[in-house]
């Protein structure tokens, strides 16, 4: 993948997601020391994860939200790392 949305500074520093009706793990906040990280662990854009009810696909259970690395990583805005659980 490419960061051109980090090189021409286009990357929003804050999540685009809204958390209106269930809570959103991860930081909201793009950390600058994640925003200036170049080669394969560059930035590209933001990523909203989901996880559903099995049987109802409708209902949300939890939501993540996470920045997508050239590489394919999805890491915490603030931290820069893979989140485990």
């Amino acid at each position: 993948m490419r960061d051109t949305l980090r090189t021409k500074n286009q990357l929003p520093s804050t999540s685009p997601y809204d958390a209106t009706d269930v809570p959103m793990l991860g930081s909201a906040t793009l950390a600058n020391a994640v925003l200036t990280t170049t080669g394969n662990n560059a930035p590209v854009d933001w990523v909203l994860l989901e996880l559903r009810d099995a049987t109802n696909p409708t209902l949300v259970k939890a939501r993540v939200t996470g920045v997508v690395q050239r590489d394919g990583d999805i890491v915490d805005a603030q931290t820069g790392k893979t989140r485990s659980s």
